[in-house]
């Protein structure tokens, strides 16, 4: 019936109804290749469309995964596969996005494709498959060539390797292929801005998502630098303090790569400071609560005991410990603080702590 519709000659294939549909994103949504092929062969028949979402008819196929029906709309010659839609940036993106590995690898084999082109997205294909834990589709990538060290030269997480992508999806399986390809930058910081001062590494992500195994691979590159500090002048060993998994992380970055024990923020802390203040913290938090249930008291004290076990660990490597003085002044400080401040704001007694405890 399609075929005699379209043999009238009286039919306008490029019709769109009240939604902005066409007929050739049905076809294409019904994953009917018989019907977008025959569509296809007509010359007035236009591609250069987007749909509501932004997305043209390739990006439409790659969402419905039809590989098929990808190859029929290249064929045409009329798509630049360069292009970007409003919605996806590149194909080889949006097949990325939307973990289609069928589609990654047949992109990525023509030979004529940006692998590493930087989408409308801050992001590459790569980026992305790390992101999803499709290892199909990066195995693809680097294979034709993609570059596994490649990030948009961009502020704040837009401007994440792939690495750093995988390791904040804690895909650990990801950031062994990425490291094992010997091409990736462990010490690699993100460019800041005012927004965003963090100047994030690998290491720095791992460690603030309390990723042990990840941590340990990481640790295991020989060029790692477990000294490396963001621009608030921490270092992995104060993240650590304030991560999940905190005594491994700490035992870890102490003894298996030396890190130093006594480095300083830009307000003084050390890794010694950070975790006297989280025990303070602590204690004073659990003495505000009324009638805490024994399930609480029992997550206080274990956490108290694990403060307790890094201040050792600390102490064990030559931690230097903060004087009593400067320890009553942070209590002192702490105490006239939560009387005084009539905002209530937690980000100000940080700020207090900081200036207090040396």
């Amino acid at each position: 019936m399609m075929r005699s519709l379209l043999a009238a000659g009286n039919v306008d294939v490029n019709l769109k109804d009240h939604a902005g549909g066409r007929a050739l994103a049905f076809a294409i949504e019904g994953g009917v290749p018989s019907i977008v092929r025959l569509m296809l062969s007509l010359d007035c028949i236009e591609l250069d469309y987007l749909n509501s979402d932004g997305g043209g008819p390739l990006a439409h196929a790659i969402q419905e995964d039809s590989l098929e029906i990808v190859k029929l709309l290249i064929a045409t010659g009329k798509l630049e596969l360069e292009a970007h839609d409003l919605r996806y940036g590149t194909p080889l993106v949006a097949a990325a996005v939307y973990d289609r590995p069928e589609i990654v690898a047949f992109l990525s084999s023509m030979g004529s494709i940006d692998l590493n082109a930087s989408s409308t997205r801050h992001t590459t294909a790569l980026c992305e498959a790390a992101s999803n834990g499709s290892l199909d589709s990066i195995f693809a990538l680097l294979q034709a060539g993609a570059d596994p060290d490649f990030g948009p030269m961009r502020s704040g997480k837009e401007g994440e390797t792939p690495l750093m992508r995988a390791i904040r999806a804690r895909e650990s399986e990801v950031v062994r292929v990425l490291l094992d390809t010997g091409r990736v930058n462990v010490n690699y910081r993100i460019p800041t801005t005012n927004d965003s001062p963090g100047a994030d590494t690998p290491l720095t992500i791992a460690v603030q998502e309390g990723e042990v195994g990840i941590v340990k691979l990481l640790l295991a590159v020989d060029s790692i630098d477990v000294n490396v500090k963001d621009n608030e002048g921490k270092a992995p060993l104060s993240l650590a303090i304030y991560s999940s998994d905190a005594e491994e992380l700490v035992r870890l970055l102490l003894e298996t790569r030396k890190a130093e024990v006594n480095t300083q923020d830009v307000n003084g802390r050390t890794p010694f400071t950070c975790i006297l203040q989280k025990k303070e913290t602590l204690t004073r938090e659990y003495a505000q609560e009324e009638n805490p249930s024994p399930i609480r008291t029992r997550i206080y004290e274990e956490a108290l005991k694990s403060c307790d076990n890094i201040i050792n660990i600390l102490k064990e490597h030559g931690a230097r410990a903060p004087s009593q003085r400067s320890i009553d002044l942070f209590r002192a400080a702490v105490a006239l603080h939560r009387r005084l401040c009539l905002r209530n704001c937690e980000q100000c007694e940080n700020d207090l702590e900081s200036r207090t405890i040396d």
